[in-house]
């Protein structure tokens, strides 16, 4: 079950107005022990109730999440004449790690 869906359960359990507790009891008797973590329901909930139902996760901050190769190659194919500086801030990653990408995929 991807975290999409346990989202959507999640959602679904508070609209009853189960506890989380009664949540994660419910949906772990349904998709098993390890399909959700309590303090992920308790957050969601948190959420839910300062009246935020969008269920995608937000933004972080902190260290960028790594680029796929392919994300790459495409820039690089779309304008090759942009310096690794310049994709970096593209692909909002620094300019170290499109580097070392570089170096791998060749």
């Amino acid at each position: 079950m991807t975290s999409e869906q346990i989202r959507v359960c999640i959602c679904y359990e508070y609209k009853l107005s189960n506890s989380a507790a009664e949540a994660i009891g419910n949906i772990m008797q349904i998709w098993g022990a390890d399909s959700v973590i309590e303090r992920t329901v308790q957050r969601w909930f948190v959420r839910f109730r300062a009246g935020d139902f969008n269920l995608e996760d937000k933004p972080r901050g902190g260290r960028p999440s790594s680029i796929d190769n392919e994300v790459l190659k495409e820039q690089i194919e779309s304008d090759s004449s942009q310096t690794v500086r310049e994709f970096a801030l593209i692909l909002n990653v620094q300019h170290k790690t499109i580097e070392n990408k570089l170096r791998r995929i060749g």
